[in-house]
C-alpha cells in the first residue's frame, strides 16, 4: 500500500481478494483501516474474487456493502460488472469466473454492450478486469479461466481491447499481445498481478518451459503503474516491494509462515521468492510500452 502511495497514482484498480476476510466481516473493517491512506484518497475501483464471493458463502454481500461499483450508470443489472470512463482510458469490471461466461449469459450480453458503446475518440484505451486470469503459466489455478476465455476472448479480441488486469494467481505475470495462445500483434496484453501479498505465500512453482506468449513472471510480492500518456502511447511498470520466504516450521494451527524479505526492493535485484523458477526471478522491475 505505501510503494503504491508513493507513485502517486490517480486512480487504482484492485482485481479481487481485496481482504481475504473468507466470509468474516470484522476482518474487512481490519483491511480497510489498513488500507485507508490509499483508499480515501485515491479513487478506486474494484473486482470480485472467489475469497470475496464464494469462501465463507457471503455471495459478494460483504465487498458489495464496502466497495460500491458505478453498475446503474453502466446499465448493469448487478454490482458485479459495470464500466467506467477514466480520463483516456475506458474499464470494463466483470466478475469473469464467478458468474456464466457463454454467448446467451448476462455477462456476455453486458460486456458485448459495453464494447459497441466505447468512443476511441474519447476512450482510446480498453481495459478489462476480472479476478480469475486466462493466461497464466503458473501450476497454481492453472487454466480455471478456461471456459471464460473460450467464450469471451474472440469478443474481446474483434473489439480490440489493450490490456487485461487479473489476480486470483499469487505471482506476477505479463503476457506478450496474444490471442488463443498465439502471440499476435493485435491481441491483448494480459497482466496478472496477484501478488499484492497474501497468508497463502507466493503461487509456485512456474511450469516450465515458459510459454513463447509469456513475457515475465516472478513471484514476489509488488504493484504495478500503468500510465498513459496519450491516444497511442502508454507504459505500464511492475515494481517488486519486498522477496517472499517460507520459515521451516509452520504454526500450530498448520500455516506455513511467510516473511518478506529485501523491504523496499524495487532498487534491489539481488533477492528472489523462496522456490521461485522463473527466469526472471532477480529481476526488480518489469516495464513495457
Amino acid at each position: 500500500m505505501r510503494e503504491l502511495l508513493s507513485l502517486a497514482p490517480e486512480a487504482a484498480l484492485l482485481v479481487g481478494d481485496l481482504s481475504y476476510a473468507d466470509g468474516w466481516a470484522p476482518i474487512w473493517d481490519r483491511f480497510g483501516t489498513m488500507m485507508e491512506p490509499l483508499m480515501a484518497t485515491v479513487g478506486h475501483l474494484t473486482v470480485v474474487g472467489n475469497h470475496d464471493i464464494s469462501e465463507g458463502f457471503t455471495q459478494a454481500v460483504d465487498w458489495m456493502s464496502r466497495y460500491p461499483t458505478p453498475w446503474q450508470a453502466s446499465n448493469s443489472t448487478t454490482p458485479l460488472q459495470y464500466t467506467y470512463e477514466m480520463g483516456l482510458m475506458y474499464v470494463i469490471g466483470l466478475p469473469g469466473s464467478y458468474a456464466p461466461t457463454g454467448s446467451d449469459s448476462a455477462q456476455y450480453q453486458f460486456l458485448e454492450e459495453a464494447l459497441a458503446r466505447v468512443n476511441r475518440t474519447r476512450t482510446p484505451w480498453v481495459v478489462v478486469q476480472f479476478h480469475t486470469p486466462w493466461y497464466n503459466s503458473c501450476d497454481h489455478h492453472y487454466e480455471e479461466g478456461y471456459k471464460a476465455r473460450v467464450d469471451q476472448e474472440a469478443l474481446l479480441y474483434s473489439y480490440g481491447v489493450d490490456l487485461a488486469f487479473n489476480g486470483h494467481v499469487h505471482s506476477y505475470e505479463r503476457t506478450h499481445p496474444v490471442f488463443k495462445y498465439q502471440v499476435d500483434e493485435c491481441g491483448i496484453r494480459h497482466i496478472v498481478i496477484g501478488d499484492a501479498g497474501n497468508y497463502e505465500g507466493p503461487a509456485l512453482p512456474w511450469r516450465d518451459p515458459q510459454p513463447a506468449w509469456s513475457a515475465f513472471r516472478e513471484a514476489s510480492y509488488g504493484g504495478g503503474l500503468l500510465t498513459i500518456h496519450n491516444a497511442t502511447h502508454a507504459e505500464f511498470e511492475w515494481r517488486r516491494v519486498a522477496c517472499v520466504t517460507s520459515q521451516d516450521s509452520s504454526t500450530e494451527e498448520g500455516y506455513t509462515v511467510y516473511v518478506w524479505e529485501g523491504l523496499g526492493a524495487p532498487g534491489n535485484g539481488n533477492c528472489s521468492s523462496s522456490a521461485d523458477n522463473s527466469a526472471q526471478r532477480f529481476e526488480a522491475v518489469d516495464r513495457v510500452e
